[in-house]
Parts: structure tokens; sequence; C-alpha cells
């Protein structure tokens, strides 16, 4: 394509950022822009391409040019948040509060937000962030969930169950508030409850892996535990690399006998979660099952060591 044309290099740089396929694309931008004015669709395009080629310096430099031009973007920021995100950059917080604020709508920066927050452990920040959310969107159930979930992370039960049952009340279709509710009920030692909630989140949304995994973790107790073995089959099928889920299944097979079932699924769990102890001692018990005392004895020596590490964290 002749550089005399600096159009075209434009619009097939966009067309090639729609279709995610940015190493084309970065040329036919980058021509583009010696030649025309920038503008906001051109830079936002061209900081798409540098964040996904691990150009995050010429990203961000990029993106706070297109917000010159269109201040108060809220994907502008939310992108800037993904850069500060790959940069292991505090300031994610703060780009992903301006998204919000630029669109309270946006759910999926609300949601990356919270995550932020949790990684940071800055549970009180959240709590007040949150709470704002919570009075600005007062008959929406995703500021109760979010609120909720900070308590929880805090250990602050009751208000958590508050929030839950908020949030079930202003979305009563909503799977993901029926699942929290069956969540902390279940935290709280109330089974009946917790049984309700869960079921209610696994009807409204079959495929939600966490309710399944937890629902299947209260009925694994009865005597024949099939239910939870189907629930947690759909739980793996919904997420494969879900390791509590396969170390959950393996522990079924390996009451009930099932030891070349329990081996493939507690290896799995291992090979997901290598740090975790508890898989390792059902191993253990699992080679014993099959006869294999020496991996017994090496799978239990490793259970000793990681519970150790665990106990000096």
């Amino acid at each position: 394509m002749a550089d005399s044309d600096p159009d075209k290099h434009l619009r097939l740089g966009l067309l090639l950022v729609e279709n995610q396929l940015y190493r084309e694309a970065i040329n036919e931008l980058q021509e583009a822009r010696k030649h025309l004015a920038p503008s906001f669709e051109m830079l936002y395009a061209l900081a798409t391409v540098y964040y996904h080629s691990d150009r995050n310096s010429d990203a961000i430099d990029v993106l706070r040019e297109a917000l010159q031009l269109r201040p108060n973007d809220a994907n502008s920021y939310y992108l800037m948040a993904r850069v500060y995100g790959a940069l292991k950059d505090s300031r994610v917080i703060e780009a992903l509060r301006q998204c919000v604020a630029a669109d309270p709508a946006r759910e999926d920066a609300w949601e990356a937000l919270s995550q932020e927050l949790f990684r940071r452990e800055a549970y009180s920040q959240a709590i007040q962030i949150f709470q704002q959310y919570v009075q600005s969107s007062p008959d929406k159930a995703f500021p109760y969930i979010l609120l909720g979930e900070t308590f929880m992370q805090k250990h602050d039960l009751p208000n958590a169950l508050r929030q839950f049952q908020r949030a079930v009340a202003l979305g009563p279709n909503l799977a993901r508030a029926h699942f929290s509710l069956g969540f902390i009920h279940k935290e709280m030692n109330q089974p009946d409850q917790a049984k309700r909630s869960l079921e209610e989140a696994v009807r409204l949304d079959p495929d939600l892996a966490i309710a399944n995994f937890h629902l299947a973790d209260l009925l694994s107790q009865e005597e024949v535990p099939e239910h939870a073995l189907s629930l947690l089959k759909r739980a793996i099928q919904a997420k494969p690399d879900y390791a509590e889920a396969h170390v959950k299944l393996g522990q079924i097979y390996l009451n009930q006998k099932r030891y070349p079932e329990a081996l493939v699924e507690l290896l799995k769990g291992i090979e997901l979660k290598p740090a975790a102890p508890q898989p390792r001692y059902m191993l253990a018990r699992v080679y014993l099952g099959l006869n294999q005392e020496q991996k017994a004895a090496e799978a239990f020596k490793q259970f000793r060591e990681l519970e150790e590490r665990e106990r000096l964290k």
C-alpha cells in the first residue's frame, strides 16, 4: 500500500484491530499517524495494539493523548487500567475509579476494581467505595453483591449476609446473588438455608461452576453422594481448571474406594494448585488403596512439607 494514502492505512489498521489482528495492525496505524492529525479512534486503536504487543509504556503515553481529545472516556480508562495491571502498577485502582466515574454502568470495571482492591487487601477502602456505589444505585443488586463480598473478605459475615439478602431481593433472577447468599449461609454453618440458595443459583445458571461446587460440597456428606458427583462434573465441564472441584471429586471417589478415578482427579487438582497440602494427603491414601506403598510414602512426605510451609507463612 502506497504511503501517499494514509487514510487507507488508518482504515485498514482499524479493521485489523477490530478483528484482533494486532501484529498486522501496528504498521498500518503507525504509518497513518505519520501523515494524519491524530484522532481519538487512531490513538485508541494504537494503544490497544501496544497493549497486546507488551509495549505498555507506549500504550500509556498514547492513552493520555487520546484522553486529551476525549476526556472522561470510560473505555480509555479501562484500557489504561489493564495496562497498569500488566505492569503491576498501583495506579490501576485510580484508572478503574475514573472509568466507573465516567460510566457508572460499567459492571466489568466495578468487578475489576473489587478484585484489585482485594488483591491489595485494601478492604476499608473497598467498603467506602462500594458503600458509595450502593448509595448511588440503591435499586440495583450488583453494588450490594460487591459490598457483601468486601465484608466477606473482612470476615464480617453478618454484614455480608445483610448485603446479599438485599441483592437477592433486588435481583431474584440473578444467580450470583443467590450463590453469594448460599455461600454465606454455608460459612455460617446454616446448611438448610445454604442448600436452598445454592440450588436456586444452579437452577438459574446451571453452568455457574462455583455454585455447583459449593452445593456439591454440602451434598457430599450424604450417604449416596451421586448428586454431588454430577454437580462436580458439571462444575469441571464449565471450568476445566477448577482445582478444588477436581480435588473434591477425587475425595468422593477415594471415600467410595474408586481409587483409579480418584487418582486421576487428585493428580489434576495437584497439577493446577501444587502448593495445596491436603490433596497430597488424599493422594497418599489413594496410593495405599492401589498397593503402591512407595508412592504413598512420597505423597505423605510432600504433604508434611507443604503443611509446614503453609504453617510458617
